[in-house]
């Protein structure tokens, strides 16, 4: 299953892997599209009832805080892992590092982080993914 809004391209792929990239032709993201990718990721997400992990392609371009807070909003879809994809060693560097302070912040409030990572490499992503997906099934 796919759904393709203005900016991104929300994809199921026959993993369980809900795959979102950025539209070829965007070099900006919008405020006013977060409510349709969000529409059509939870559609994604609902369209079968299998434990799903999600593979998110990072822009090259800059992303102001009022658009990630309006993505980081969407608590209506669960997913067993988070990998994201970054072209930057640097960035793949500073990603994991938020995302360990995030885990800890969650963790000191009682709340449990789904394992999430940053990668350059969207095979080893894949195979990450893969591995949290098999031991939820266990």
């Amino acid at each position: 299953m796919q759904r393709k809004t203005k900016e991104i391209t929300v994809t199921l792929r026959p993993d369980n892997i809900v795959e979102t990239k950025v539209n070829d032709d965007i070099t900006e993201l919008s405020l006013e599209g977060v409510p349709e990718v969000i529409a059509a990721t939870n559609e994604v997400h609902h369209s079968t009832n299998a434990p799903k992990a999600a593979l998110m392609h990072m822009p090259s371009f800059y992303v102001k805080k009022s658009i990630i807070k309006g993505y980081a909003s969407n608590r209506d879809v669960e997913v067993v892992a988070v990998a994201m994809l970054t072209h930057s060693f640097s960035s793949q560097i500073i990603g994991n590092l938020l995302l360990t302070m995030r885990s800890r912040v969650l963790t000191l409030r009682n709340e449990t982080p789904e394992p999430s990572k940053v990668f350059r490499d969207k095979e080893a992503a894949i195979k990450w993914l893969l591995e949290h997906l098999a031991a939820k099934k266990q």
